[in-house]
């Protein structure tokens, strides 16, 4: 018996489920899903990886999550410095540092991730009511010299979905390819 997909190295590009033609290729998503959540992506603007990404508050524990990053920027995983990144500030590019927007199923409710983000002060003014596909959730900033990061979280039938996404304060051409990931999502 041959298994039917094989999962890459972390922060390895995962190949597309299905095949587009060139003449389909601005309006043929692919899809996917993490568990109950489904999404749809342009496989010819974004790449999709497997990463983990550390979670709010204090950023030490890690969540596996899928994330997709522009197709010309995934290149840098691995090399020194991600595209936001100076020539003063250089380090190895992971995919959860480089730009995009990633999805994760966590463990545990919603309530737990909020109780824990209202404890640290410093994410206090960022913390804001959210809402997606009827869904009421929270959302909070995290600003670096460098990137933003919006961290989004919903329930998720007694889990928490966590969207994150990164950019860099520039408008990148792959901006509304990340954004439909984001308008596709269901759960």
């Amino acid at each position: 018996m041959a298994l039917a997909a094989c999962s890459p190295a972390s922060g390895e590009p995962v190949a597309p489920a299905t095949a587009t033609s060139a003449s389909t290729q601005a309006t043929t998503l692919t899809e996917g899903n993490l568990a109950h959540i489904h999404y749809a992506y342009n496989a010819h603007v974004l790449s999709q990886v497997e990463t983990e990404l550390p979670l709010p508050p204090d950023f030490t524990e890690t969540a596996f999550a899928i994330k997709f990053i522009p197709r010309d920027l995934v290149q840098r995983i691995g090399s020194d410095g991600c595209s936001f990144d100076t020539a003063s500030h250089r380090e190895p590019c992971t995919a959860d540092h480089e730009v995009g927007f990633a999805l994760a199923l966590l463990e545990r409710p919603l309530s737990h991730y909020t109780t824990a983000i209202a404890r640290d002060r410093a994410h206090m003014e960022a913390f804001e009511p959210v809402e997606m596909h009827g869904a009421e959730g929270v959302a909070l900033q995290h600003t670096t010299d460098h990137t933003t990061t919006r961290y989004t979280f919903l329930p998720a039938h007694g889990r928490t979905l966590m969207l994150v996404s990164r950019d860099n304060a520039g408008v990148h051409e792959a901006s509304a390819a990340l954004e439909q990931v984001r308008d596709s999502i269901t759960f």
